[in-house]
C-alpha cells in the first residue's frame, strides 16, 4: 500500500502500511537502485522523503526485511517531478548600445536564473532582466531556464536581431532611460559617455529636494547601468510616489522621470 506526495516542486514523501511484529526494516529502492534502508528495530517507521530531484520520471517500490530475509517487492509508483520554466523572452534596444532581456517567472518559487548568451552562461541572478551592451554579434539566442536546488529547469529560448551590430556609432552623452519604470523597489539608471569624464547622477523627490547621491566622480568612456535600491542617503526605505533622476555630465544635464510603486 505505497503512496507518494510531491511538495515544493522537486520533493517527495513515500509513505506505506505494515503490520508486522517480526519486522525489522525497509529497503527503498528508486529506478530499480536501492536509495535508503531503513532500521525499524526500536519503532515503525512507515514514510521516507526523497529530496532535490532533478527534472524526470521516478518509480518506487520497497522491500521489507525480516532479519537477513528480504519480502517480495511492494507494487511499484510512480510520479514525474516538472521543473516549472521562466516565459516569455522579450527585448528591449537600448540605444545603439545595448538591449534589456527580460522574461516572466515561473508561478513558484525559484533559486535563481541563468541566462544563456549563444549557449554560454552570461548570468546567474535572481531578478527578471538584464542588460547586455556587447551586441557586436547578430543574430544572438538568449535562453533562460530557472533553477531549484542547483538543478535546472528546460530552457526558453529567444532571437535578437541588432540591425545596427555592423555599423560603427559615435557615442553621445545620452540617458537611455532606467528599467524597470514603475519600479518596486530597485531599478537600473543607464547613460552612455562619449570620453571618460567626471559626472554627478542624483535623486530628487517631486518637490525637488535631493534624496541620495548615486554616482559622483570620474566614469569612463562607453555605456554604464548604475541601480538605485529605493532608499535615500540615510539608508530609509523612501515612499511610493514620482522621483527624478539628473545625470549632469560635462557637456550636458538630463533630467528624467520614474514612478515608484510599493
Amino acid at each position: 500500500n505505497l503512496q507518494l506526495e510531491i511538495y515544493d516542486v522537486n520533493n517527495l514523501e513515500l509513505n506505506w502500511s505494515f503490520d508486522s511484529r517480526a519486522l525489522t526494516g525497509y529497503k527503498i529502492y528508486r529506478n530499480d537502485e536501492m536509495i535508503e534502508e531503513i532500521d525499524c528495530t526500536d519503532f515503525p517507521i512507515f514514510s521516507y522523503q526523497d529530496e532535490n530531484l532533478a527534472g524526470g520520471e521516478y518509480t518506487y517500490y520497497i522491500v521489507a526485511l525480516y532479519g537477513d530475509t528480504e519480502s517480495d517487492p511492494s507494487d511499484s509508483i510512480t510520479a514525474e517531478i516538472y521543473l516549472p520554466t521562466p516565459s516569455n523572452i522579450s527585448f528591449l534596444p537600448i540605444g545603439n548600445t545595448g538591449v534589456m532581456i527580460s522574461w516572466d517567472a515561473p508561478e513558484v518559487d525559484v533559486d535563481n536564473y541563468r541566462l544563456y548568451k549563444d549557449g554560454e552562461l552570461l548570468s546567474e541572478q535572481l531578478t527578471l532582466f538584464y542588460n547586455d551592451f556587447d551586441l557586436s554579434e547578430s543574430p544572438i539566442t538568449y535562453s533562460v531556464t530557472a533553477v531549484y536546488d542547483n538543478y535546472e529547469s528546460a530552457e526558453v529560448t529567444a532571437v535578437y536581431e541588432n540591425s545596427d551590430a555592423n555599423n560603427d556609432f559615435e557615442l553621445q552623452d545620452e540617458i537611455l532611460g532606467n528599467y524597470p519604470n514603475p519600479f518596486n523597489p530597485t531599478t537600473i539608471i543607464s547613460f552612455s559617455l562619449p570620453t571618460e569624464q567626471n559626472i554627478e547622477l542624483e535623486i530628487y523627490n517631486s518637490i525637488g529636494q535631493i534624496v541620495k547621491i548615486l554616482y559622483y566622480g570620474n566614469a569612463e568612456k562607453g555605456t554604464h547601468s548604475i541601480v538605485w535600491n529605493g532608499k535615500d542617503s540615510k539608508n530609509n526605505s523612501v515612499s511610493s510616489g514620482v522621483y527624478f533622476y539628473k545625470l549632469k555630465t560635462q557637456n550636458e544635464t538630463f533630467n528624467r522621470k520614474m514612478l515608484l510603486m510599493k
